[in-house]
Order: C-alpha cells, then structure tokens, then sequence
C-alpha cells in the first residue's frame, strides 16, 4: 500500500484531490475504518475522474478486492463505490466479478425481512432522481469550484452505481453515460482552470 501511494505521489504532485486522498493512506489504512475506505474510494474516483488513469483506479480499489459484505452498512457504502467502479472500469469476467460482489448482500443477508428491505432501498436508488443536481445549481450559481467538484463526484458515484447495479426506470444506460462523461468533462475544466 504504502508503495503504490508514493507512486501515485510522485506522479500527481500537484493534483490537489489525488494527494488530499494518497496523503490520508501514507500510514496505512484499516479495512475496518470507514475514514479509510472513503479515502481509499475517493482516491480510486479522482484517479479515474481527473486524470483518466484506470490502471491507478484498479491497483488503488485492488487493495480491498478480499473484503465482503459483513453487514455493516457504514462499511459497505465505500466498499459498494469501489465495486462499483471496478466494474465501470473493467469488462466481460473482471466485471462480472465486480457486478456480483455488488449485489452479494442479497446472497449474505440470510433473513428474508432485511432482504426486502435491502431490496427496496436499491430499487429506490436505481430509479431516484435525486442526483445532486440543486446543489451542483447552488455551487456553480456561487462560483464554489470545490463544493461544485465534490457534488459532481458524488453524482458520478449515484449514477456508476445505476448503471451498474443493471440500470434504472428513471433514465436510459446511454442517458447515464452521457451524465458520467459530462460530469468528467466539466470536473476536469474546473480543476484545470481553478
């Protein structure tokens, strides 16, 4: 871990999201902290996102391909966006892997009662329209980069989830690329000129 974050150092010195994320990881991480697991989440997001590195994105969300769902849904957030974003960035068997450790809880929750409820509040996120777009309004409306930068990240991360998850009723999987490779687009214009 700490060799694959003095590379990703060396070669996004100046890239301040990338080194916020790596420098947070310099000491090691625990798979039981969810701090962690974010940092670990946002590092593989920005590498893929600013600076279109999937090979980085891979090798950084790699390092908790052995963890599972425990039932700690605190932890399962972060662990839910590396999946998923392992299986954006992969294809055929890679994905597929990826795609069934994303779904795995259905298999893992073993009472019916929590299942559906697992159940229902996928479905409720595959078809929400709640994807951030007032606040990214509010942030672009007051010239905040920053907070513009990290609701579209979070938009990005909703909408990989959809379309990996298996796709929604709200949107088509072409709408939802076109809203991922938008939101890259303008992430990247921001952060050139900020």
């Amino acid at each position: 871990m700490e060799n694959l974050i003095t590379e990703i150092l060396a070669v996004y010195p100046n890239n301040k999201q990338i080194k916020h994320s790596a420098n947070r990881l310099k000491n090691g991480f625990s798979p039981h902290s969810t701090k962690d697991l974010e940092n670990i989440c946002s590092l593989s997001y920005w590498l893929y996102i600013l600076e279109d590195n999937t090979n980085l994105a891979l090798k950084v969300s790699g390092i908790l391909i052995n963890e599972i769902f425990d039932g700690n849904y605190n932890k399962w957030t972060w662990l839910e966006a590396i999946c998923q974003l392992s299986a954006y960035l992969t294809e055929g068997a890679e994905r597929d892997f990826f795609i069934r450790k994303l779904k795995s809880p259905i298999e893992i929750l073993n009472d019916e009662k929590k299942t559906g409820l697992y159940q229902r509040t996928v479905e409720r996120r595959l078809n929400d329209t709640n994807l951030n777009f007032k606040e990214i309004q509010t942030a672009v409306e007051k010239k905040d980069i920053d907070s513009e930068t990290n609701w579209r990240k979070g938009q990005i991360l909703k909408l990989v989830f959809i379309k990996m998850y298996g796709g929604s009723k709200t949107y088509s999987n072409d709408e939802l690329q076109k809203m991922i490779e938008e939101n890259i687009k303008i992430i990247k214009e921001k952060n050139a000129s900020g």
